[in-house]
């Protein structure tokens, strides 16, 4: 079963306050912010890296991750979209973007709006913080199940 949230309640508990933060920072300054996906498991994860590939070939590829790559499978990302009007704003070129991308960043996110080789504008993510010593990330990624807990070796 495909599970592709739009929950902040689906994110890690630290991811979500600063999606939170992400959205409240927006609406402040007037700008309506859509979250779009949190969680994705990764049947689902699978389904979007098709895409463009295997399935809708004419369009261009959605993500460059497959399951188990992206952080969404991890719950500590989300995508987002403005919306004006009740209509959301996919254009990259509208100004609106430079400031969701902006407020996303100084509420603690890191923005795949600065991705040098994939740019990814609609995506926000906030990783784990990890003490020294403990696990690196790519280890503690490792140590997810399918369903983004942490287990034990």
């Amino acid at each position: 079963m495909l599970i592709n949230s739009r929950l902040i309640a689906d994110l890690d508990p630290e991811a979500a306050i600063v999606c939170n933060a992400h959205v409240l920072a927006c609406h402040r300054v007037g700008i309506e912010l859509l979250v779009t996906s949190t969680y994705r498991n990764y049947e689902a994860q699978e389904a979007l890296y098709a895409i463009g590939r295997t399935v809708q070939p004419e369009r261009r590829h959605v993500t460059n991750a497959r399951a188990g790559q992206s952080w969404h499978n991890f719950r500590v990302a989300w995508d987002v979209v403005p919306l004006v009007g009740g209509k959301a704003v996919w254009d990259e070129r509208d100004p609106l973007w430079k400031d969701v991308v902006k407020l996303g960043k100084e509420c603690g996110a890191e923005a795949g709006a600065d991705w040098p080789a994939f740019k990814d504008l609609p995506h926000f993510q906030s990783l784990p913080k990890l003490p020294v010593g403990v696990l690196s990330l790519a280890e503690a990624r490792n140590r997810f199940d399918t369903h983004g807990t942490i287990f034990t070796a």
